[in-house]
Formats: structure tokens, C-alpha cells, sequence
């Protein structure tokens, strides 16, 4: 939820930012889905905001101020270097003196979005101000950085403020409506000092780096090593870059080391490991994931209908908008979520049930996987080959899963959908959404312009591994429907542990996170640039985010209600790899030292009982 959160934010805070009169355009940027990177660094804003409030709830205490001081002063330390260097390495695009950032045909299929029609994208009087020279040093202005931490403590501050109301209301729309008071206060003081805002500035970023610290909880905490991976990354790449570029000075290589060493320390701090023996053994950093998504589950009893109505119409415009920054025809976007509003109707006035949920998805998927293809007038060997993989995947899946509940009636992630109308709306929709994005594989190697190059061993490696993962998912399936057949529908006591369940808890989800990885690697050799390879690699990464917080959260939940409370089944998720087949692992002790591995009789499996999950 709070990538979405982050991502949304983003989303809405770039394009008011460029609508508005925003203050600059990146001229380049790693994924470019548009002419405008503007838009493309809304892909960052959702780890960006991820890292910076996990990491300001370990690493803060319980006040509003700290966690506001925290989430600020972390979400400076991932983007300082990036924001000290970017104006001297031309990454940065910057308006002249008249205000014009690009002009309307450099920003290509985005001219409409550019706010002075006429001439493109155009700075406002005020950002114009704040990059102006006399507020620059060592060649970047200081309002730069500052919007960074003033970003986070936005953020931080909403949270805090409101921590009971869903974070998709509170990041997106709070957080920076308090990131731009916090902005607006070194301007007062700078007016009301009159003093420049080149002191003042670095005045209040230092006071929020002193107030965190000063606040800071020494009381340990579980910390999570993963949080601290990205931004450790990106801190040792933006280090190295700085040294080796003669563009930058001196000076502003010892303060991009200086920042990069400190920011090194606090996320070595955020990530530091300590055991808490009260606290349950995970078998891998994805058992900690799903159980803290069971946590933040967005649903009917916590979250007003009103909120889903409203979310409804943000993935609509959110896709549509995905869309077109990846030049894509926008029937991609809209004719799944429309299918799936019809699919929603018609569960509710005609079928009673939302049963055919499964079913109507992979039929939306087959017809715009047709409709797709027809679009092409010459295809190439490539598109033949993804083509028919799309198609036995699809067919298979579909089949199966409109057998599966043919035969069981109903589905328990289903009938929960029928309890709110919003709340079922929002489902529907957002398969329509779950459709497009999984397919972008598809649609880049479709409707981009690729390359003519024959079939190679890259695209045997996407066959090998798509199949495996048929094969993988196939079996997974037809064992565990054997086992289900061994009981009333719904009447399971016990979890299966028989063939691949033995060693995965959900080996039918790996099984199709193959799949798509499989796909991906056949599209990736029709693909001339490397942002086309992000935009095909969107498939295999959406398919495991997807699962990871819907079919397969739902799953572990329900499981844990209905045996959370089995010696047995408790053994057997400490053990069991949550998703990648695996040995069971020797089940810890309290104190931390293996213990003897359970009877041969009783590390019984767990995973899906009577209703399954996507697959």
C-alpha cells in the first residue's frame, strides 16, 4: 500500500508540478517512458517514500516531530547527491531567462500536457526565482535538496497526524500539501530576517538533522537489512559518479562524499539486525512481507466506500496516464477496466456473484492479447513466438481456473466482495489495472518500434524458463486439487504438504512468476533500448507485487486462521519457503539454535485450502 501511496503521490505531485509551472525538466533520466523524465521520475517516488517512512519508524520515536524530522531527514539522504550533481551533469533541463524549459515539440506525445500550450513547458515567476543564480552554490540551487526533506517531512507529518486513516488518502494528498508549508517556512524567515535564503535554508535543514537525532529512539527495534540495500546502492553510485566527472568541483566532490559517508552510517543503522526472541523465525524476507501486507490490508471494515469510489477513478486515470507515457494506444488501458466495470454489473444485478471474477479476467486478457496482436502487419518470428506462449499460458489458466470453480461453486476471496459495492467495484477495476500492467511485456514488443534480429539464445532461455514455469504451475495445481478432493468442499482440517507443497507453500504462484519472467526474456531481444527492457521487465515484477499483496496475502491469512493455532501447522511455516521450492529448513529454538527437525508424519504442508489463489 505505501508503494501505490508513493507512486500515486508522485503521479499527481509531477504532473501539478509541470502543469503548475514546475521548476525544471530532467533531460535524460534511467527509464524513459517519455520525452519529459519529469514524468518518468514518478517511477522513483514510490521506494523513494517506501525507505524514508519504514526507515523513519525504526529509526524515530513515538512524537509527531520525530517522525516528521526522520522521514524528512531520510528522504534527503536518497536523493542530496543526486540533486547536488544533476545541473552540472546535464540531467537536468533549465529554463531560460524567459522562463521556457522545453519547448512544445521537444515534449512529443506529452505537448498536451506541457502548461503554456503555445510554447511548451514554462516556469512559474516564483520556481523561476528559487533557481536562480544568486541562490545557487557550487552551481545547483539550494531549494533543491531542501524540497527533498521538505518532501519527507510532508509525509512523515501526515502519517503521524493521521496514522488510523488509509495511507493511499494521506501521501498523496496530505503529504505534500505539508511539504509545501514546510517549504514556505525558510522563505518567511528569509523575508523576515532579510536574509538570502542561501543561509537560511541550510539553517532549517540542519535544524530538522539535529532534531531527529536529538529524538531518536534507542529503544531496539526489529530493523529490516533489506530497507537499507537501495539506498546504500544509490548513495555508492552517486559517490563514484561525482569522483570520476572533471564537471564537478572539488569542493562539491568532498561534500557528495561527505553526505554519501554520512548517509552510508544512518542506513547501515536503519538495517542493522537484532534479535527479538518474542518475534517469530521467517523463513526468507517475503514471509516478512506478506504478514506485514495481512497487517495494512485494504478493505470494507477499515476503509469507507467513498475512499474506494475514489480509487477506482485514480487507477482509470492512473493507467490511462501510464498509457500514454509509454506510447502505447490507450484501448490497452481502457478496455480491460472497462470489461471488468461491465464484469462488476453484471455480478451484481445478474449473476448474484462475483464467481466468474477469475474467469472474465483471462477472457479480457485473451481478447486484448488478440486484439493486440492484429494491430501488427507483418509479424516478426519474435511476436509469432510470444504470441502462442501468451496464448498457452492464458488458455490454461483460464480452463483451469473456470473449471476449479465450476466445481467448488464459490470462492472465498469472491464472496468477500459482496459485501460492499465499492469495495467490489474497486476489485474489478483493479484487474482491468493488474491486466494492463502485466501485459506491458506484450505491448512494448507489439506496438514499439523493435528490432528485426532472429531468435537467439536469449529468446530460448525465455522459452525454457516460461515453460518450467507451466510445468511448475501445472503440477502444483493438479496436486493440490487431488488433495482438496479428499474433503467437503471447505471442510479441510488439515493443509497439504504433498509434492511441490512440500517444499513451497505456494508453489502454483512461483510457477507463474516463471511464466511472465519467461516472457519478458523472449520480448527483451526485440527491444532496441534499454528502457524498453524496464517497461517489458514491469510484467514479472507487477505479476510477483500483485500476488505477493492480494491472492497470496488473502491465502496466508485465512490459512493462519484456520490453523494458526496447530503445533504442526506453525512448524511448518517456519520450514517451508514461502514461495520458492525449497528444502524445509531446521526449525529455530527461541534462543535462536536449530532444533530437531519435527517428525517425518508431521511437517505437514501448508497452502491454499478449499479456495485457491489466482493460479
Amino acid at each position: 500500500t505505501l508503494l501505490a501511496a508513493g507512486f500515486l503521490c508522485g503521479l499527481l505531485l509531477e504532473t501539478a508540478c509541470v502543469r503548475g509551472g514546475g521548476t525544471h525538466c530532467h533531460a535524460s533520466g534511467v527509464v524513459n517512458f517519455s520525452a519529459c523524465s519529469s514524468f518518468n521520475s514518478v517511477l522513483f517516488y514510490g521506494p523513494w517514500v517506501y525507505v524514508s517512512v519504514l526507515g523513519a519508524e525504526i529509526m524515530a520515536s513515538s512524537t509527531v516531530l520525530s517522525r516528521s524530522m526522520w522521514t524528512g531527514l531520510l528522504s534527503g539522504l536518497v536523493c542530496w547527491c543526486y540533486e547536488m550533481q544533476g545541473p552540472l551533469t546535464f540531467m537536468w533541463r533549465w529554463p531560460d531567462d524567459t522562463g521556457l524549459v522545453a519547448k512544445s515539440e521537444l515534449v512529443g506525445d506529452l505537448a498536451s500536457l506541457a502548461n503554456k500550450p503555445g510554447r511548451g513547458l514554462v516556469t512559474d515567476p516564483f520556481a523561476l526565482e528559487a533557481l536562480s543564480t544568486d541562490l545557487q552554490i557550487f552551481g545547483f540551487p539550494i531549494m533543491a535538496p531542501f524540497f527533498d526533506m521538505a518532501f519527507g517531512v510532508g509525509i512523515g507529518f501526515a502519517l503521524a497526524m493521521l496514522p488510523s486513516k488509509p495511507q493511499l488518502l494521506t501521501v498523496p494528498l496530505l503529504g505534500p500539501g505539508a511539504a509545501v508549508a514546510f517549504i514556505r517556512l525558510p522563505i518567511f524567515l528569509a523575508a523576515q530576517l532579510n536574509a538570502s535564503l542561501l543561509v537560511v535554508a541550510p539553517c532549517v535543514m540542519a535544524i530538522v538533522v539535529i532534531l531527529a537525532l536529538m529524538s531518536m529512539n534507542w529503544t531496539p527495534k526489529e530493523h529490516s537489512q533489506l530497507l537499507s540495500v537501495g539506498p546504500i546502492i544509490f548513495q555508492i553510485y552517486w559517490a563514484v559518479f561525482a569522483l570520476r566527472l572533471d564537471a564537478i568541483p572539488a569542493e562539491l566532490k568532498a561534500v557528495v562524499l561527505a553526505i554519501s559517508v554520512a548517509s552510508f552510517l544512518v542506513w547501515q543503522k536503519v538495517g542493522e539486525s537484532e534479535e527479538n526472541p518474542s518475534k517469530r523465525s521467517y523463513v526468507s524476507w517475503m514471509d516478512r512481507v506478506q504478514e506485514d501486507a495481512q497487517v495494512s490490508e485494504l478493505d470494507f471494515t477499515n476503509t469507507p466506500q467513498w475512499v474506494f469510489a475514489l480509487l477506482c477513478v485514480a487507477e482509470l486515470l492512473a493507467t490511462m496516464g501510464l498509457a500514454t507515457f509509454m506510447q502505447l494506444p490507450l484501448m490497452l488501458a481502457c478496455f480491460p477496466i472497462a470489461s471488468h466495470v461491465a464484469g462488476f454489473l453484471v455480478a451484481i444485478s445478474l449473476v448474484g456473484s462475483c464467481k466468474y471474477f477469475d474467469m472474465w479476467g483471462e477472457a479480457t486478457f485473451l481478447l486484448l492479447y488478440v486484439w493486440s496482436y492484429s494491430c501488427i502487419e507483418s509479424p516478426t518470428p519474435r511476436q509469432q513466438l510470444l504470441m502462442a506462449c501468451q496464448l498457452f499460458w492464458v488458455v490454461r489458466l483460464g480452463c483451469f481456473l473456470g473449471w476449479r470453480i465450476m466445481v467448488r461453486g464459490s470462492d472465498f476471496r469472491f464472496d468477500k466482495l459482496m459485501l460492499s459495492p465499492a469495495y467490489n467495484a474497486f476489485g474489478w477495476v483493479s484487474q482491468g489495472v493488474w491486466i494492463f500492467l502485466q501485459g506491458c511485456c506484450t505491448w512494448a514488443l507489439f506496438h514499439r518500434e523493435g528490432t528485426q534480429a532472429p531468435l537467439g539464445s536469449l529468446d530460448t532461455l525465455g522459452v525454457v524458463v516460461m515453460l518450467a514455469g507451466l510445468m511448475i504451475e501445472h503440477t502444483a495445481d493438479m496436486q493440490k486439487t487431488r488433495w482438496n478432493q479428499k474433503f467437503p468442499s471447505g471442510r479441510q482440517t488439515t493443509f497439504c504438504t504433498e509434492g511441490l507443497w512440500k517444499y513451497s507453500r505456494h508453489p502454483n504462484f512461483f510457477g507463474e512468476h516463471l511464466v511472465h519472467l519467461g516472457l519478458a526474456i523472449i520480448c527483451l531481444s526485440g527491444l532496441p533500448s534499454w528502457n524498453l527492457w524496464a517497461m517489458a521487465l514491469v510484467s514479472p515484477v507487477w505479476s510477483w507485487f500483485f500476488l505477493m499483496f492480494t491472492s497470496l496475502m488473502l491465502l496466508e491469512k485465512r490459512m493462519l486462521k484456520r490453523h494458526g493455532n496447530l503445533a504442526e501447522y506453525k512448524a511448518y511455516i517456519s520450514t517451508t519457503a514461502l514461495l520458492v521450492p525449497w528444502p524445509p529448513t531446521a526449525q529455530k529454538k527461541a534462543g535462536g539454535a536449530a532444533a530437531k527437525p519435527a517428525p517425518k508424519q508431521s511437517p505437514l504442508r501448508k497452502r491454499t485450502s478449499s479456495p485457491g489463489a489466482r493460479s
